[in-house]
């Protein structure tokens, strides 16, 4: 699905609202700093959305990453990107202690996870897109002025360096074996 199909389609409101709410989720970690000019040799990345019907049900999903990929050209890898997950001997252990001790196992997913991890080294910028201009008119009532960006303040999906950061960030003991306390 694009957006330009999606456009089309009798029920855009949905997805314009699906784009609102992941770009919200984002405000709300405060990823994203005020718009500013472009300074020269700043690293700057495109927007890439993505969008999916949930199948279990139905919900309609609008998924916004950055292009940090290197044929985007503007990637400066000033750390390592490596992420770990999870080794079969610690996933065997972990298995049977909860086993042993009668305990329940949940598997979860994180929305939005690598905003919560600090930025990379390289510090860089989004060029909004209409998506994102449309929501921020309608969220801060104002335009961002034509050829400005916005400074990436945390790890953001799509960047090279934020699984690294974001396991550096959530990880005691295990590489991607994690736990909380929830509801006590």
């Amino acid at each position: 699905l694009t957006r330009r199909i999606l456009l089309q389609q009798e029920d855009w409101d949905k997805w314009r609202e699906s784009e609102f709410t992941q770009l919200d989720q984002y405000a709300k970690q405060k990823l994203f700093g005020d718009p500013c000019p472009i300074k020269s040799k700043s690293a700057v990345f495109n927007l890439i959305w993505t969008y999916v019907i949930k199948e279990l049900d139905g919900r309609k999903k609008a998924r916004c990453t950055c292009d940090g990929s290197t044929r985007a050209g503007q990637v400066r890898v000033l750390d390592h990107t490596f992420a770990n997950s999870i080794d079969q001997t610690g996933s065997r252990i972990f298995y049977a202690v909860a086993a042993a001790e009668n305990l329940l196992v949940f598997g979860a997913d994180v929305s939005n996870a690598f905003g919560e991890a600090p930025p990379p080294k390289q510090g860089f910028y989004i060029r909004p897109d209409k998506a994102f201009t449309e929501w921020f008119l309608v969220r801060h009532g104002k335009k961002i002025p034509e050829g400005w960006v916005v400074p990436v303040l945390a790890a953001m999906q799509g960047h090279p360096e934020s699984p690294r950061l974001w396991e550096r960030h959530c990880t005691v003991h295990e590489p991607c074996l994690y736990y909380g306390h929830i509801e006590g």
